[in-house]
């Protein structure tokens, strides 16, 4: 699912603002997708909040689950417009007090996604927000970090996705919403 197939006309300013580094962070052909320009513009990043507020309000959607770091960005404002709380997944080491933790793989080795014990309550209905869905590691971890507590993560959100990386096959099925394809 996502809005670039329903034409919406609010998609192409938003890809517009999405500058495509290449190199980066390193010389191996990465063609690094950086939404730093789109939070430039302010008429861009709001409707690109728009875009997922319109997609969530009245979901009964309790908890925005936002990974680190761009998902922090992104997470906050859906959020505070569809009336749930914003649970930050983050980094090893990042969040004080009890944390549970979830392992994954990346192409280039192993991550951690941690949350603090009692942010998400069992039953509660969770959105997962990033920026961008490559391999689907970091989704899955966040899922299941989620699901561990007894959350029902409802969809996965992100602004674009890169098909070729084919990261949407890991969700195991789960729903995945994007805004823009960049191949």
């Amino acid at each position: 699912m996502s809005a670039y197939r329903d034409k919406d006309p609010r998609i192409h300013g938003i890809q517009s603002k999405i500058r495509v580094v290449p190199n980066f962070p390193k010389p191996a052909g990465i063609m690094f997708q950086d939404i730093t320009t789109l939070l430039l513009d302010p008429k861009a990043f709001k409707d690109t909040v728009d875009l997922f507020v319109e997609r969530y309000k009245g979901k009964n959607i309790s908890v925005v689950a936002g990974i680190e770091a761009r998902g922090f960005i992104f997470g906050p404002p859906i959020a505070l417009e569809i009336g749930a709380k914003f649970v930050p997944l983050r980094k090893p080491k990042k969040l004080p007090g009890r944390v549970i933790s979830e392992e994954y793989e990346l192409e280039y080795g192993r991550d951690c996604l941690e949350m603090h014990l009692g942010a998400v309550e069992p039953g509660e209905q969770a959105l997962v927000v990033d920026d961008l869905i490559a391999t689907g590691g970091t989704l899955c971890a966040a899922m299941k970090l989620l699901e561990r507590v007894g959350a029902d993560v409802v969809e996965c959100a992100c602004v674009i996705e890169l098909p070729d990386l084919k990261g949407r096959e890991r969700l195991n099925g789960k729903p995945l919403y994007v805004l823009l394809e960049s191949h």
